[in-house]
């Protein structure tokens, strides 16, 4: 999918001082705002297009209702795809993670037939989704993610598109979320359970740890961007 902050790696100092504990609620509950949140608060202006996507080819048939089923395995499975950012008088941040299951998939695909378009007119209506499916995220709303399917019919290979907000990905989360997003498709198209390797770093816990390291007020309710990490 997108990117995501990888697993905190800490330096010489923090090594002097213990990992921070889980958060009280494990993965879900308020989050300590990162130093990039803070400069991208501190920027002003609105937000919700600031985002990373990725463009795939996409097996023939991929299936909306296949696709809405791994997207939802994803979204219930990374805490941080489910982040909800509440703005306070433009200056004050939080950012909140509900429980699985509280986010709908189905605000976050959509179809666009593409049977018979050339390659010069795709190109087109990729740029032009592209640009919807950024203007469809809302961080305030816990929309994070845009997955586009470009079906260009059952024996043509497809494009998929993913769009994900920067507070909940960045270069490294997609080395985590699209192997993820694959297994949960294969998963629904052959009706087996979902099965997605173990996220050993919540986002809160990642936050809390680079927050701690670098020494600054940790404060729930203030948000970066990552999926949370494998180590």
């Amino acid at each position: 999918m997108c990117s995501s902050v990888g697993p905190w790696k800490p330096s010489r100092r923090s090594r002097r001082s213990p990992v921070p504990r889980m958060p009280a609620g494990g993965g879900v509950g308020g989050v300590v705002l990162t130093p990039v949140m803070h400069r991208l608060r501190e920027l002003g202006g609105g937000v919700d297009r600031f985002s990373q996507g990725v463009l795939l080819q996409a097996p023939p048939g991929l299936g909306v209702e296949r696709l809405r089923a791994a997207v939802q395995s994803v979204l219930d499975h990374h805490d941080a795809l489910r982040a909800r950012l509440s703005v306070h008088d433009d200056t004050t941040w939080d950012l909140h993670i509900p429980p699985a299951g509280q986010t709908d998939a189905a605000q976050c695909v959509r179809r666009v037939d593409v049977t018979g378009v050339a390659d010069g007119g795709l190109d087109e209506v990729i740029a032009v989704e592209a640009e919807s499916a950024r203007g469809r995220l809302s961080p305030v709303s816990g929309v994070m993610v845009q997955t586009v399917w470009f079906d260009a019919g059952p024996e043509v290979s497809g494009r998929l598109l993913i769009v994900a907000h920067h507070l909940v990905v960045d270069g490294v989360s997609w080395r985590i979320l699209l192997p993820d997003l694959q297994t949960a498709w294969q998963a629904a198209t052959t009706s087996t359970p979902c099965t997605l390797q173990p996220v050993g770093t919540s986002f809160r816990q990642w936050a809390a740890g680079l927050v701690a390291e670098r020494g600054e007020v940790q404060r729930p309710a203030h948000g970066c961007a990552c999926a949370g990490s494998r180590s």
